[in-house]
Parts: structure tokens; C-alpha cells; sequence
């Protein structure tokens, strides 16, 4: 009011929320690293969010093992939402079906003279390049394989 002298408020809010993200879906309404990933980036062009405090929210935002995920990266790495980003998505994102993942799996034999070592290394870099998009062998009725050898 004119000649009035109190002052004035103006409430914001200062704790926006994201969603919370932990991980693989596992009951309906649960969001995908992929939906999660683009509420954060609308989220943030919204509000106005600085870049470098947008990593810091996001790793918030994560429970569970998604914020184990993050736990995993460096402390600058943890600021970059970018990398971030990417290491939800190399961690939650859907990569391959699960059955040609087995397959995969049960096609590698261990080869005359290779340790156990060298076997697990090649299961598990197996189970990397097949995620990281790699088709898996060809099964054949006689259960031989036809593809890339591992």
C-alpha cells in the first residue's frame, strides 16, 4: 500500500525437486534412465539451473543403486552432468535382450590352455562389446555357433 513502510516478501522456492531416479524400473511408474535424463535436462532449462550445479542435482535426485552409480564417479566427474548422463545411460540403459545375452554367455567355451582367468575376463568382455550394441552368435539346432569368436 502506498505510504505503507513494512517490508515486502517474495517466497520462492528454493528446494525444485527432480525426479527420483534408482535405477532399472521395477514397478510401473518408475521412469527409464532415458525419461529421467530428459525430465532433469526440461527440469533445468525451466528453472535456469547454473551447468555447474546441474550434476549435483542430478546425483541428489538418485537413489538406491543409481546413487551407488554415482558414488562410483570422481568428485569433478560427480559436477560434469554430462558425464553424469553417460554413466546412467552405460549403467541403466537397455542395451541388448536378455536372451541373447545368455546365449552369448553359454556359446563361450573355455579354450584348451586358457586359465580361469583368462575365460572370466572373456565372459565378462564379452558381456561389455554385446552390451555396447555387438550381435550376439548365431545358434545353430547342433548348438554350435556361427559369429564373431570372443
Amino acid at each position: 500500500m502506498p505510504g505503507d513502510d513494512k517490508p515486502q516478501y517474495v517466497v520462492m522456492a528454493t528446494d525444485r525437486k527432480l525426479p527420483q531416479f534408482a535405477g532399472l524400473p521395477s514397478k510401473p511408474g518408475d521412469l527409464s534412465v532415458d525419461a529421467f535424463i530428459l525430465e532433469c535436462k526440461r527440469s533445468f532449462k525451466v528453472w535456469g539451473t547454473p551447468e555447474d550445479q546441474q550434476g549435483f542435482l542430478v546425483g541428489r535426485a538418485c537413489v538406491g543403486e543409481a546413487k551407488a552409480q554415482v558414488q562410483l564417479l570422481s568428485d569433478s566427474d560427480k559436477d560434469d552432468v554430462a558425464i553424469v548422463f553417460t554413466h546412467l545411460r552405460e549403467a541403466y540403459a537397455d542395451k541388448a535382450p536378455f536372451s541373447a545375452l545368455i546365449q552369448a554367455f553359454y556359446a563361450r567355451q573355455q579354450l584348451p590352455g586358457e586359465s580361469i582367468r583368462q575365460y572370466s575376463l572373456a565372459l565378462r568382455t564379452r558381456n561389455v562389446t554385446l552390451t555396447a550394441g555387438e550381435r550376439p552368435p548365431e545358434a545353430t539346432a547342433d548348438g554350435n555357433t556361427h559369429g564373431p569368436a570372443a
